[in-house]
C-alpha cells in the first residue's frame, strides 16, 4: 500500500481573489472518479495517473469540450498540498500542458495557464519548467494585451516563476517588460492589473530587471495604481513601491516623484484607513525619506505641514506612528530647502525644543531631536532663535541635569562610602541648583518613563558628528596609526555616548570666536558653566568638547566683560573639589600632563584616544591652571580693570559679588588692592555677603593667600 496524503487534502491558499476563483469546481460528477468503493479511497498517485492519462488521451482528440472537461478534472488536483509530489514522475506532463497551450482555443489555453501556474508554485517544479520553452511561449502571448484573462493568467504564472534569477533572464531576454510597461499603462481590469504588479514586484529585486523595467516607465505606472479604486490593487502597488530598491539609480525616484507618491503617502495617512495600509505608508515614506532628492520633494509637496499636523493631532494615532512622524520631521531637516520652510515658522522650529522635555521616549528620541537641531547651527539666524527665543542655553542645562549628569553622579555615589555620601550630601544641598523639589521632579519623570522605542537614523547621526570636529579627521587618524595605535571611527568617544556628543557639539559651535558676540554672551552662564566643570570632574574620559568650550570663554578677548562677571575661578575649585576649605592651590607644572591637555584641547585624537594623565588630581590641576592663567592674562589690562570699577561702583547693578571673586582669585596685587580699598568699596562688598557662606570663606581665604606681603597684610588688617 502507498503512503500518501489522502487524496481530497485541502487546496494551497490562493495568492489572490483570482486563483480562488480558478479552484472553484461544481463537477459532482468529478467526485465519482476519485471514489473505488463506498468505504475505500484510490491511491493518490493512481488519482493523478488517471487525470494524466485522460489528458494523454484528449490532447489529440478534435472535441473540444472533451479537451475543457480534461484540464477541469485535472485543474483541482494541481492546487492540492504536495500536488507535485505526484505529478513529478510523469515526464510528459509539461509537454502534454504544452501542447493543450498551442491549441487556438482562448478558454483551453486559460485553463492550462491556471494549471501552469499553480503547478510553479512548487519551487521543486522550477527545474522541469527551465527545461522547458514555457517562458518564452508566455512571454509572446502577453504582447497581445486585448485579451485580458490570458494576459492576466501569464503574468500570476510568471509571477510564481520568477524567483529564480535564470527564470528572470528569460523573461527580460524576451523582453518582457515592454509588455508589462503596455499592460500597466492601459489595462483597466484589476485582476490582470494586481497580477501584473505582483510579478513586476518580484522581477524588481535584480538589478537587471529593475533596469529594463524603468525603460518601459513600469515604476511610474506602478505610481498612478496607488490611487485606484480597489483596496487590494492599492496595497499591492505599495507594496511593489516598497520593494523597490531605489538606492541604485536616481531614474527610480524621478518616476515615483512624476507618479506623484508623496501626494498619495499625504492622503493615506491622513485617512483613517486600515492599520495594515498604514504601516505600509509609513514604511514606504521612511524609505523615501533617506535620500536627499526626496526630502526635498517631499518639503516642496507641503510634507512638513503635513508631518506637523500629524504631531499635533496625535490623538487619533499609535505611539508608534506619532514618533514617527517626529522622527521624519527631524530627518526632513537634513535639507537647505526644509530648513529654510521651518525656520519661516516658529510652530515647526518649536516642535524640537518642545519634545525635548518628553524624557519619557528613551534616548533614541532624544538623540533625533538633538541631531535635528544640530542641522541650523550653522545659520545665524536660527541661532539668534534658538537662544533668544528658545531659550536654548537654559534647555541644554535642563538635559545636561537630568539625562548626563545623573548617570556620572550615580556611578560617583556606588564609588563612594556612607560617610562620604552623607557629606556629598550635606554639601549639595546647600547648592542653588540641585534642590529637593527638582529630585522629586527627575524620580516622577523617570517613573513615567514608556517603554517606547524609535529607529534613530545613525547615518546621519555619524554624518553630522564627523562634520563638526575642528581638524582634518583624516590626517589625525593617519598619525595616530603611524604611531602604533589603532583609532577607528567606531572608538570615537561621541559615537559611544551619542547624546553628550549632541549636547556638546550644540554648545560648542555657540562658543567658537566666528560666532556673534550677541550670541556668545549667553554661554557665559554660572550654572552652564557649573554643568560642564561638574561634568569634567565626575567623567575620567571626559568628552573634549566640554573642555574646549569653556576653554574659549577663557581665552575669547571681545567678552571679557561677561567673564568677570561669572566667577569662574571660584566655579572651578567648588567643582573640582570635594573640600575647598582645605584644598590647597598648589601647582607644579607637569610637562606631560601640558602635553595631553594640549591634545586634548586642539587634536582631534582626543576623540579616539583615551588620555594617560600622571593622576586623576593632576588632570584636574592642570586644567585649573590654564584656565586660571587665560583669566589673568584678559583681567590685568586696563580695560579689564576700568570695567570692574565701573561695574562695583554702578548703582544701577546688584549683584557684585561674583565680581569680586574674579578679582580676588585673578587680579594682580597692587590693582586688587586698589580695587578693595581706594578706587572702589570692593572690600565692602566681599563681608557684606553673608548669603553664601561658602563662596565668602573662599574669597577671603584666597585674599589672604594672595595677599602675602606685609603692607598688603596691614591693609587687610585696617
Amino acid at each position: 500500500m502507498s503512503i500518501s496524503p489522502p487524496p481530497f487534502s485541502p487546496p494551497r491558499s490562493a495568492t489572490n481573489e483570482e486563483d480562488n476563483n480558478d479552484n472553484v469546481h461544481d463537477d459532482d460528477d468529478d467526485d465519482d472518479e476519485y471514489i473505488d468503493s463506498a468505504r475505500t479511497l484510490i491511491s493518490s498517485f493512481d488519482l493523478y495517473k488517471n487525470a494524466i492519462d485522460r489528458l494523454r488521451s484528449s490532447v489529440s482528440c478534435q472535441s473540444i469540450e472533451q479537451q475543457q472537461n480534461s484540464l477541469e478534472h485535472f485543474k483541482p488536483l494541481s492546487t492540492r498540498t504536495n500536488a507535485w509530489l505526484y505529478m513529478r514522475i510523469h515526464d510528459d506532463l509539461f509537454s502534454i500542458l504544452l501542447d493543450y497551450l498551442l491549441i487556438e482555443n482562448l478558454s483551453i489555453q486559460s485553463t492550462v495557464l491556471s494549471i501552469f501556474a499553480n503547478i510553479a508554485c512548487e519551487q521543486a517544479s522550477h527545474e522541469q519548467i527551465f527545461e522547458t520553452n514555457l517562458i518564452d511561449i508566455v512571454c509572446r502571448k502577453v504582447v497581445d494585451t486585448s485579451q485580458i484573462d490570458i494576459t492576466n493568467r501569464c503574468f500570476r504564472l510568471l509571477g510564481n516563476i520568477c524567483t529564480v534569477e535564470d527564470a528572470a533572464r528569460k523573461m527580460i531576454e524576451a523582453d518582457l517588460t515592454r509588455s508589462m510597461g503596455n499592460v500597466l499603462r492601459v489595462c483597466t481590469d484589476a485582476a490582470c492589473l494586481h497580477s501584473t504588479i505582483r510579478c513586476s514586484r518580484k522581477l524588481s529585486t535584480y538589478a537587471f530587471c529593475r533596469d529594463r523595467m524603468l525603460d518601459s516607465m513600469c515604476l511610474l505606472s506602478i505610481c498612478k495604481q496607488l490611487f485606484a479604486e480597489k483596496v487590494a490593487l492599492r496595497k499591492e502597488a505599495m507594496k511593489a513601491v516598497l520593494e523597490w530598491d531605489i538606492d541604485s539609480s536616481d531614474r527610480s525616484r524621478s518616476q515615483l516623484r512624476e507618479g506623484e507618491i508623496f501626494r498619495f503617502l499625504i492622503t493615506t495617512m491622513e485617512g483613517k484607513s486600515d492599520k495594515e495600509y498604514r504601516h505600509i505608508a509609513f514604511r514606504l515614506l521612511n524609505n523615501l525619506l533617506r535620500y536627499s532628492d526626496m526630502r526635498t520633494e517631499f518639503g516642496l509637496r507641503n510634507g512638513l505641514d503635513f508631518l506637523l499636523n500629524m504631531i499635533h493631532n496625535h490623538q487619533y494615532q499609535s505611539t508608534y506612528e506619532h514618533l514617527k512622524c517626529i522622527g521624519l520631521f527631524c530627518v526632513c531637516c537634513q535639507e537647505t530647502q526644509n530648513r529654510r520652510l521651518i525656520k519661516d515658522d516658529m510652530n515647526k522650529l518649536e516642535i524640537f525644543f518642545n519634545y525635548l522635555e518628553k524624557y519619557q521616549y528613551r534616548s533614541n528620541f532624544l538623540d533625533l531631536l538633538l541631531t535635528a537641531i544640530g542641522q541650523f547651527i550653522y545659520d545665524e539666524q536660527s541661532l539668534i532663535i534658538f537662544v533668544k527665543q528658545m531659550q536654548f542655553i537654559e534647555r541644554m542645562c535642563d538635559l545636561l541635569e537630568s539625562v548626563v549628569m545623573i548617570k556620572y553622579e550615580n556611578n560617583e555615589k556606588r564609588s563612594l562610602g556612607d560617610d562620604e555620601q552623607d557629606s556629598i550630601r550635606r554639601k549639595r544641598q546647600k547648592t542653588k541648583h540641585t534642590t529637593d523639589t527638582q529630585q522629586q521632579q527627575q524620580q516622577q519623570q523617570q517613573q513615567q518613563r514608556i517603554p517606547v522605542t524609535i529607529e534613530f537614523n545613525e547615518s546621519l547621526f555619524t554624518e553630522f558628528v564627523e562634520n563638526t570636529h575642528l581638524d582634518d579627521e583624516r590626517h589625525t587618524l593617519s598619525l595616530s596609526s603611524s604611531s602604533g595605535q589603532i583609532a577607528s571611527t567606531n572608538t570615537n568617544i561621541e559615537i559611544r555616548r551619542r547624546t553628550e556628543a549632541l549636547i556638546f557639539i550644540l554648545l560648542s559651535k555657540l562658543s567658537y570666536e566666528t560666532t556673534d558676540k550677541t550670541l556668545r554672551r549667553f554661554l557665559y552662564n554660572r550654572r552652564l558653566v557649573s554643568l560642564l566643570l561638574r561634568y569634567i570632574y565626575l567623567c575620567d574620559e571626559p568628552n573634549p568638547r566640554a573642555i574646549r568650550i569653556i576653554y574659549r570663554l577663557t581665552k575669547t578677548l571681545d567678552c571679557t566683560e561677561y567673564l568677570i562677571d561669572l566667577g569662574l575661578p571660584y566655579l572651578i575649585e567648588l567643582n573640582f573639589y570635594s573640600n575647598i576649605y582645605i584644598h590647597d592651590y598648589n601647582y607644579t607644572i607637569n610637562n606631560d600632563d601640558q602635553y595631553l591637555l594640549n591634545i586634548l584641547l586642539n587634536d582631534n585624537r582626543a576623540f579616539f584616544q583615551r588620555l594617560s594623565w600622571t593622576n586623576e588630581e593632576n588632570r584636574l590641576k592642570t586644567i585649573e591652571y590654564t584656565l586660571i592663567k587665560n583669566i589673568e592674562n584678559h583681567i590685568n589690562t586696563p580695560y579689564a580693570i576700568n570695567e570692574i570699577v565701573r561695574r562695583l561702583n554702578d548703582t544701577n547693578l546688584d549683584d557684585k559679588f561674583y565680581i569680586m571673586l574674579t578679582s580676588v582669585a585673578t587680579l594682580k596685587e597692587h590693582h586688587l588692592i586698589s580695587i578693595l580699598f581706594e578706587q572702589s568699596l570692593g572690600y565692602n562688598y566681599l563681608s557684606d555677603q553673608s548669603n553664601d557662606e561658602r563662596a565668602c570663606f573662599w574669597a577671603f581665604r584666597t585674599l589672604v593667600r594672595r595677599c602675602a606681603s606685609a603692607t598688603n597684610r596691614t591693609y587687610i588688617n585696617e
